[in-house]
């Protein structure tokens, strides 16, 4: 049960990156608030089908299947279990298209904001910020060589990330909602939104994060320490953000 809920926590990856792109949106502060839970719906209507789907045709079929699409295992027709493959094609090759252009926003967003060095930001002659860029494809290819390639630790991987983005963001929350004083003072609140909400959120993430089987990320199959993947954590989620949070309060106090 526990892995089912992570596991679906991947369909909702992606709605925090929705901001980045703020600027080239018409009237983002009036049309984001409604776009970001009109897609959310969307989306988890279309898992919940997906879901339904797969346990008409055979829940035990997908259950026990090892292919990267496992929906198509339960499918007898040729023709239509290709169709699905190819659709679960498309949509993966959307997501990385979309990721290779967001990703490299968010190093360079902080970086425009002096959280981190100014050089990430440095663009070359076409406009593209090549040394974010260079980061953003160093890391999309070493976790997915530290992991095996393997679809179900990557997924978990990627929902542990979420894991952390969903315990700071709503903590961050909070402490905004409770700022009467600073550039926030003069925002509306709403005691749902700004506590009941972020504590509930916090709650489920940290029960979830508890729960979650961390072998399949720092064990090898053989049940040693997968080092690869334990340094490559430590220097993503620690190493780094501290790196940052030292950089950025030293430039502030200049």
């Amino acid at each position: 049960m526990i892995l089912a809920t992570i596991a679906a926590l991947y369909a909702f990856t992606g709605f925090e990156s929705i901001a980045n792109a703020a600027e080239e949106m018409y009237e983002p502060e009036r049309t984001l608030p409604k776009a970001i839970p009109v897609a959310i719906l969307g989306v988890g209507a279309v898992y919940v089908l997906a879901v339904a789907v797969a346990m008409l045709l055979g829940s035990d079929k997908v259950f026990e299947s090892d292919a990267t699409v496992r929906l198509a295992a339960a499918i007898d027709d040729g023709p239509l279990r290709t169709t699905v493959v190819l659709g679960a094609l498309i949509s993966m090759f959307g997501i990385n298209v979309a990721a290779s252009f967001g990703a490299p926003r968010v190093w360079t967003a902080l970086s425009d904001t002096r959280i981190l060095p100014a050089r990430l930001s440095t663009q070359n002659r076409f406009g593209v910020p090549m040394i974010a860029f260079a980061i953003t494809a160093s890391l999309a290819l070493a976790f997915p060589l530290a992991l095996r390639f393997d679809s179900v630790n990557l997924i978990g991987l990627a929902v542990i990330a979420r894991f952390i983005q969903f315990i700071i963001v709503p903590v961050a929350l909070v402490a905004l909602a409770r700022d009467t004083a600073g550039s926030h003072a003069t925002a509306k609140r709403n005691p749902l939104t700004d506590k009941v909400l972020p504590i509930a959120a916090v709650t489920v993430s940290v029960a979830l994060a508890v729960s979650f089987d961390y072998r399949t990320i720092f064990a090898t199959p053989q049940g040693g320490a997968n080092y690869f993947s334990i340094a490559l954590m430590v220097i993503t989620f620690l190493v780094v953000p501290a790196i940052a949070y030292l950089h950025y309060y030293r430039t502030c106090d200049r």
